[in-house]
């Protein structure tokens, strides 16, 4: 994979779906915060679902990743849950991105689980990895 594809963040990524062909009822600024809030909304859904799959799948490439983590029925329905709570368009620009552009699929996948793994307890996520449980 091209490593400039690799070295994508958030916000580029985040100007890359708000950059290009947006809604009409939209400004570009506006449309961005909901596209921010959304990759918010949907991403740590996304990166345990990753996790999950990869538990199951084994040593899988990104895009039978992608595949499977877009598939999914958790994540299916926390886009419906987010566009009960931003606007449902802008949801629904997201997750058509993100269900049907390979390219955009995938960098969601890595930014949803880099913004995780930042979050997480190093000690916790061996154990969730491991699928142990302190609870």
């Amino acid at each position: 994979m091209n490593s400039e594809l690799e070295t994508i963040k958030k916000d580029e990524l985040v100007e890359r779906l708000s950059g290009g062909s947006i809604p009409v009822k939209y400004d570009r600024p506006a449309f961005k915060n909901l596209v921010a809030e959304t990759l918010r909304e949907v991403g740590p859904t996304i990166a345990k679902a990753m996790v999950g799959a990869l538990k199951d799948d084994g040593d899988v490439s990104l895009e039978e990743l992608w595949n499977t983590v877009s598939e999914l029925r958790e994540v299916q329905e926390r886009f419906v849950e987010a566009s009960r709570q931003i606007d449902s368009m802008a949801v629904l620009f997201v997750r058509s991105k993100f269900e049907n552009n390979t390219y955009i699929g995938t960098e969601i996948l890595r930014v949803s689980l880099e913004a995780e793994l930042k979050k997480m307890d190093p000690y916790k996520l061996l154990q969730h990895m491991k699928g142990e449980s302190d609870e």
